[in-house]
This record gives structure tokens, sequence and C-alpha cells, in this order.
């Protein structure tokens, strides 16, 4: 379903921030551990969140925290030439995470959270990463730690493990999304407009008519027989 246009509209940096730096971490983890490979099933879930619900520019932003919060993340600059590297890797991620950003921006503004566009999108990006900036498949596992997933790499491809993944990531996201939504729905409280629609019943005894009032009467006769 797509997504409401004015709420898209709302910017707040310190939450785009908190957003692609979770995912960042995330990825870092999985990507540089492959032990915990398991944490790439929920690490594009925040950057994902925020960018289906942001506008275009911030959506593009947000791509841009990601990259920069990655490398800063993954990196250590040891010399001047881990220096030339950290900016061309930076360079590639700003490019390809903020095109990202706003292709699921788009996709979530026009037909809401379609796992399959999503993750189909996610491809070239991964593709471009590990052959052109030097960093390797993010959310690929491609080291021998990881057991069946790179099992089922090396015959399938690394770059479908990626795609389910993100599937994953996307699935999830629409469950944590629903669960929110049916909890607040549940205490949604009746509006102004719905207590001014009910008519209520206000009459001051003192001001009624002395019609209103019965009679008095005396006690009913006694029909004993003597």
């Amino acid at each position: 379903m797509p997504f409401d246009s004015e709420h898209s509209r709302r910017t707040d940096l310190p939450l785009s921030f908190l957003c692609a730096g979770s995912s960042a971490l995330l990825i870092a983890v999985s990507h540089l551990y492959p032990e915990f490979w398991f944490v790439s099933l929920i690490a594009l879930i925040p950057f994902l969140w925020r960018a289906v619900s942001v506008g275009l520019l911030e959506s593009i932003l947000l791509g841009v925290l990601l990259a920069a919060s990655y490398c800063f993340v993954s990196f250590r600059l040891d010399s001047w030439a881990t220096l030339g590297a950290f900016l061309f890797a930076l360079g590639g991620l700003v490019v390809l995470f903020a095109l990202y950003g706003t292709v699921v921006n788009r996709i979530g503004k026009y037909i809401g959270i379609n796992v399959i566009f999503i993750s189909a999108v996610w491809l070239p990006i991964e593709y471009a990463l590990s052959h052109y900036t030097g960093l390797g498949s993010l959310l690929a596992m491609s080291a021998p730690e990881s057991g069946l997933l790179f099992r089922i790499g090396s015959l399938f491809g690394m770059l479908m493990i990626s795609f389910a993944i993100v599937i994953v990531n996307s699935i999830i996201l629409i469950i944590i999304r629903h669960i929110a939504d049916a909890s607040l729905s549940r205490g949604i409280l009746p509006s102004s407009d719905a207590e001014r629609s009910l008519v209520s019943f206000k009459e001051i005894i003192l001001e009624r008519r002395y019609c209103i009032f019965p009679a008095p009467r005396a006690p009913p006769l006694s029909r004993n027989v003597t």
C-alpha cells in the first residue's frame, strides 16, 4: 500500500542518521564476522523502514549516511594509502546507497513495500560493490565459515543469497509494520468530531413545568366489608 505523501515529507535528520547508522553497524558485523551471518537477516530493516517513510531528498541523504556510517565503522586508517582506498570506497558507497535509497523510496511511494522489487534492485548494487569498489559482497557470505549459506551460494551464485537476505529483511519489516498498525488502531480514541456528533440530553428538574409533577393523591379506599 502506498505511503501517505504528507508523512513522507517530514524531515528528521537525527532519526535518519540513527536508522542509517544501525543498518551500517549490522551490515559491518555480518560482513566482517561471517560467524554472525544471521545478523544480515535484519541489517537493512532500519534503513528500509526510513527510506519508504521520508521524502525523495531525505531518501538520498539516508543513502549517503548509510555509506558514510559503514565506511567509518569498517575501515581503519593506518596510512595515506588506506586513506585513498577509504575515499574511493566511500565515494562508491555514497553513489550506490543513495541510488538504492532513492529507488526504494519511489517503490514505497507508489506501490508500497514490495519484497521482490526491493530485493531485485539490491542485486546490481551488490554486484557493483563486489566488482568495482573492492569491498566484496556486503550481504552475500563469501567465506567457508558461513556454512550452509556458502554451499548454497556455490551452487546458485552468491547474488542469490543477497536476494534472499533482502527478501527476509523486507518480510520482517512488513510484519513489524502490521503489528505496529494493529496496536495503534486498538488505542485510537474517538475524535472530537465524533464526540460532538453524540447528542446529550440535559434537563434541570427545577425548570420543569408544574404539569410534569404528579398531583398529590389520597390513600386508596378500604374495601373491607364489616
